[in-house]
């Protein structure tokens, strides 16, 4: 099939693009925090957003194939899979079950027969048959033994749930002791997942706070997820809007609009180097790993605004005391790999594992299972 998938919709499926240029929104299977650009040839993922372009795709696989449903897939998988512990009484409590209902059947006829005992009424009440067996039965019966696992997971997973932490099953808290290799997400997890206006640059110095009230006030009228962040910090700052008298997105490159006859524009390092502003740009080096950039010119205005995603405060300390256990940290990521590496240096991390996809997480996860990895 051949999808026509308009700005601002969802991939249904996971398709392969055929007719014009967009980007995607892949943070909630990728965790790439950035805008993904997307060309003839591109592949997209289902359940992504399509930001700015419209564009024809053919379907790659059935929509009960796609990334999206392997992952539902495998949090079912994962929900449902029991403790080895609970496994084994749920196999042996069956066969547990019918030797206690033998054997009490059989020390009844044995009190009844072999000692004499009153077969169920007797003048001193646990002297009969019956009361015994009933004794021995409640005493020897399964249901303490299938009972006990599960009742100690829960408490488990309760107090795990009061502090925070989020078990999907028996199994992971039984084999968290086993535990050598910890597996780590990036976005959302070591980072907080939401870009951050870092800093504001003009060349040459000193109309910062022209360049960053120009960019709010194009951002303002974007749904682009760089946006997002450039408008929380002009709301936080109080900075003024700007009127403008003609606004337009420009398919695949950026923002541009007028003013009092003054054209702007705002958009990756590429566009803006196109115009008259091309020799001051090739001067300024490109953003250092894990920081994204937007560029802004109007008449002799030229300036960029540097954003990242900030990594938790917590994750340091977090990851030097999964060292100071004897536990390797291993981050898998789809982010970029500069992304990555910078995490890396900043944690001191392990290992990490760039331009994942969620599937590939997955055997990256039984590639380290079956180096006798013990991980989670």
């Amino acid at each position: 099939m051949r999808l026509l998938i308009k700005p601002g919709a969802q991939f249904p499926v996971d398709a392969e693009i055929a007719m014009g240029t967009t980007a995607a929104d892949e943070s909630n299977l990728t965790g790439e925090a950035t805008p993904v650009e997307k060309n003839v040839g591109d592949a997209t993922l289902a359940g992504t957003m399509n930001l700015w372009g419209a564009v024809e795709a053919v379907v790659t696989r059935p929509a009960a194939e796609s990334s999206l449903q392997k992952i539902i897939t495998l949090i079912k998988e994962a929900q449902q899979r029991k403790a080895p512990a609970q496994q084994f009484t749920d196999k042996f409590s069956t066969f547990y079950t019918y030797a206690v209902l033998g054997l009490s059947l059989a020390m009844f006829f044995v009190w009844w027969l072999g000692f004499r005992l009153a077969a169920f009424e007797s003048a001193v009440e646990s002297q009969s048959a019956f009361y015994r067996t009933m004794t021995l039965l409640v005493v020897s019966s399964p249901c303490a033994l299938v009972l006990s696992i599960p009742s100690a997971v829960l408490a488990a997973i309760a107090w795990g749930a009061r502090h925070g932490i989020l078990f999907r099953g028996g199994a992971a808290v039984e084999k968290l002791a086993e535990v050598n290799v910890v597996a780590l997400d990036k976005t959302g997890t070591l980072t907080t997942g939401e870009l951050r206006v870092e800093a504001v640059e003009s060349f040459p110095p000193g109309r910062e706070p022209e360049i960053f009230r120009l960019a709010y006030s194009l951002e303002k009228l974007s749904t682009h997820p760089l946006a997002r962040a450039i408008t929380r910090h002009g709301k936080q700052q109080q900075v003024e809007v700007i009127k403008f008298d003609h606004f337009e997105s420009v398919t695949g490159e950026g923002l541009r609009a007028t003013r009092n006859g003054k054209t702007g524009q705002l958009g990756g390092r590429g566009w803006i180097a196109q115009g008259r502003h091309a020799a001051a740009i090739a001067q300024v080096a490109a953003t250092e790993a894990g920081f994204s950039e937007v560029w802004i010119e109007e008449d002799d205005l030229l300036g960029r605004v540097i954003l990242r995603d900030d990594i938790r405060p917590q994750s340091a300390s977090v990851v030097e005391a999964l060292r100071h256990e004897g536990l390797r940290t291993v981050v898998l990521t789809g982010d970029r790999k500069a992304t990555a590496e910078y995490l890396r240096a900043e944690l001191k991390l392990d290992d990490v594992r760039a331009e994942l996809r969620p599937q590939q997480k997955v055997e990256a996860v039984r590639e380290l299972s079956g180096q006798g990895k013990k991980w989670r």
